[in-house]
């Protein structure tokens, strides 16, 4: 953007200058030169500046943050900032480009250990009712390990889905596939209910496709992609916002203009990094 501005400000310049002794230049055709040279600075700013993705954001909270009522509070913030929508809409809206409200967001909760189950059923047990929004839970090995037979998970509303959080470094694709069938296997025993989503550490080598069948596995969290059309559906791209949401002032109105930029509004920018400033650093 810079060097096309540098570029565009050399013709606006040069457009009046006069390069043979004793000649002059037409005014009108000056004028019309430097007119060209702003409307090009206006058009490549348009174009870099607000390249309107339609990316639909897949924020990732960690349930345990500062204080006991974090998650309950973050929840209720991006509840109030976006229309929530589970991360199933998020991958038919990639697929097949249906239809998403625009301010639409998915949201996973992710669950480190056995200690955040806690904190998971403290947040969304006492939510109820129709207007609940859809959530999904990733669970962690440790997280898995630590679940009961007929674990409270199962019953938390607005709970639509479940994903695995997988390490399966030093792994070939048999290896990872069966690390993810054994989880999947707890995670059903526990909740009754399979895992739909997964994310595999270094896993970039492996074939996802084949790795997440046995396991029913309908897409993996860590794409490279803006969940747009026209991306890999089978590879959703999450946006930690935990820290965010741990900072101080204006977390709303960041994680909006957070969201403005991840959809393509990047003139929100100089806004969001100096509000990032205020709040201690803490994007």
């Amino acid at each position: 953007l810079l060097a096309g501005i540098a570029v565009f400000a050399g013709v606006f310049v040069f457009a009046g200058v006069v390069r043979t002794p004793g000649a002059s230049k037409n005014p009108h055709m000056v004028l019309a030169s430097r007119a060209l040279a702003v409307a090009g600075i206006l058009l490549l700013a348009r174009i870099a500046l607000l390249a309107h993705e339609d990316g639909v954001p897949v924020l990732l909270v960690e349930a345990r943050g500062p204080g006991d009522d974090f998650l309950a509070g973050a929840l209720g913030l991006i509840e109030k900032r976006f229309e929530v929508v589970p991360p199933s809409d998020v991958t038919a809206f990639v697929a097949d480009g249906r239809y998403v409200p625009r301010r639409a967001a998915a949201v996973v909760v992710y669950i480190r250990t056995g200690e955040d189950i806690g904190a998971v059923e403290d947040a969304l047990g006492g939510r109820a009712g129709t207007g609940t929004a859809p959530v999904a839970l990733l669970l962690a090995e440790a997280a898995v390990d630590a679940l009961g037979a007929g674990s409270r998970l199962a019953d938390l509303p607005g709970v639509v889905a479940y994903g695995l959080d997988v390490d399966v470094r030093g792994l070939d694709e048999g290896g990872a596939e069966k690390k993810l069938l054994a989880l999947a296997g707890r995670l059903r025993a526990a909740t009754g209910k399979g895992a739909d989503y997964a994310m595999l550490w270094t896993a970039d080598r492996l074939d996802l496709a084949r790795v997440g069948k046995a396991a029913g596995i309908k897409a993996f969290f860590g794409g490279d992609g803006l969940n747009r059309n026209g991306d890999r559906a089978t590879r959703l791209r999450v946006v930690d916002v935990t820290r965010l949401l741990a900072s101080g002032g204006a977390r709303g109105l960041r994680l909006g203009l957070f969201a403005g930029m991840y959809r393509g509004n990047y003139l929100a920018y100089p806004a969001w990094a100096l509000l990032g400033m205020l709040a201690g650093g803490k994007r």
